[in-house]
């Protein structure tokens, strides 16, 4: 079996870290995989893109005619929108692998149009790493127009200029017909699927993002680099990491920063991680009257930094009220750091209750609290990471994934 993915990039984001560990996971497994995208950083033998310095120069200029195409509506939904409306080259090279599947994934800044989605002629399969796929242009929203259809009577009252989301929903109704199996992550996005408009009938199976456990393993003895990164050695490390999360509302870094007001900064250190902007995260926490410490470590860009960073921690707080999954806190708790989250986002497919982590309720201070006083009390690294690695068994995950692509 050839298995051909297509994603924006191979390292840019949260889906591009996703889709490298499928495509590594089938390598090993003697399958043939390859990655083609639009964004090339890696030097992976079987990750191929469009050099091109015409192409490269295309690119730049569709992702220019995108933000500017938004600009002819605003909304209260500050989340990504894409609008994917202009053809791009990428559809030739899909063709010219004669794939027997292609394995869609994160495909916004114009990766591919979606009238180019039909052409396509091998079988399709769609790894959803958002709520794009069966929207408009945006990439996670709050609304039910997903659900019901893109319609002027349902038009959000805070959404002024064009429906650009209602011309997107629409062209996608034209262009999808062909796209028949859905891979979501978690319950949470197999739920909203199975209600969208666009996705309601199509074949929906749930299967967790794969990570290497045995690649992943607690660091021993680490006082020298706890030194070198600042962090504190007699007190509990509470962290809280997720990429754009200063303008990004859905990543809750709000309940992050209640929680950094309740807490005695005599006992706990408190950390950020995933943002690389300090003056404006500083900015924030002056706006905010906030005069705790907060430590930014900013991004951690490879997976040793990683290991070496959940090493040296004790509890993630990852109150998003809006994820497909959750990487962080699948990686964390792998290495033995358990998560305080929502009780109704794709987070619960990577936290059970009280074995790896803690359930809050949903938008509660009050039990997020509760949550970080229970994980410290009760967990240990040992058992949250043996209980984990157990939960994100790989030999599972790729005899689903394989198993689906061939039914």
């Amino acid at each position: 079996m050839k298995i051909l993915h297509v994603n924006f990039s191979d390292n840019y984001g949260g889906a591009a870290i996703a889709v490298m560990r499928i495509h590594k996971l089938l390598l090993r497994n003697k399958i043939d995989s390859n990655l083609l995208v639009s964004d090339k950083i890696l030097n992976d033998p079987k990750t191929f893109s469009i050099n091109k310095t015409s192409e490269k120069l295309k690119n730049i200029i569709k992702g220019s005619i995108n933000r500017n195409l938004k600009f002819l509506f605003k909304s209260k939904n500050k989340t990504t929108h894409s609008l994917n409306i202009i053809p791009s080259n990428l559809l030739y090279e899909i063709n010219k692998f004669n794939a027997d599947i292609v394995n869609l994934h994160w495909i916004g800044n114009e990766t591919i149009s979606i009238s180019q989605i039909n052409k396509i002629k091998a079988k399709l399969v769609w790894t959803l790493h958002d709520m794009w796929p069966f929207c408009g242009a945006e990439h996670y929203t709050n609304n039910k127009r997903f659900e019901y259809g893109y319609k002027l009577s349902n038009k959000p009252t805070n959404e002024t200029g064009l429906d650009i989301n209602k011309y997107i929903w629409e062209k996608k109704t034209r262009h999808f017909k062909k796209i028949k199996k859905i891979i979501v992550t978690s319950s949470w996005m197999k739920n909203a699927a199975k209600k969208s408009f666009l996705f309601k009938d199509k074949q929906i199976t749930e299967i967790p993002l794969p990570i290497d456990v045995n690649n992943w393993n607690y660091i021993k003895n680490n006082k020298y680099i706890k030194k070198l990164l600042k962090i504190e050695q007699n007190k509990k490390i509470i962290v809280f990491g997720s990429d754009n999360y200063l303008k990004n509302e859905r990543k809750g870094l709000k309940f992050y920063l209640n929680l950094v007001k309740k807490l005695n900064k005599d006992k706990y250190q408190f950390i950020v991680f995933g943002e690389d902007n300090h003056e404006e995260f500083n900015s924030y926490l002056k706006k905010l009257n906030i005069k705790k410490k907060i430590l930014n470590i900013g991004k951690l860009k490879d997976e040793i930094s990683l290991k070496i960073f959940y090493s040296s921690i004790d509890l993630l707080i990852l109150p998003s009220m809006q994820e497909s999954f959750g990487l962080i806190a699948q990686e964390g708790s792998i290495m033995g750091v358990p998560s305080v989250v929502f009780n109704n986002t794709g987070l619960t497919s990577v936290i059970d209750h009280k074995k790896n982590g803690y359930l809050s309720k949903s938008n509660s201070n009050e039990d997020i609290y509760a949550g970080v006083k229970w994980c410290l009390s009760n967990l240990n690294k040992y058992k949250v990471s043996i209980y984990s690695k157990k939960k994100f068994d790989e030999k599972k995950i790729i005899n689903n994934y394989l198993k689906f692509l061939k039914s």
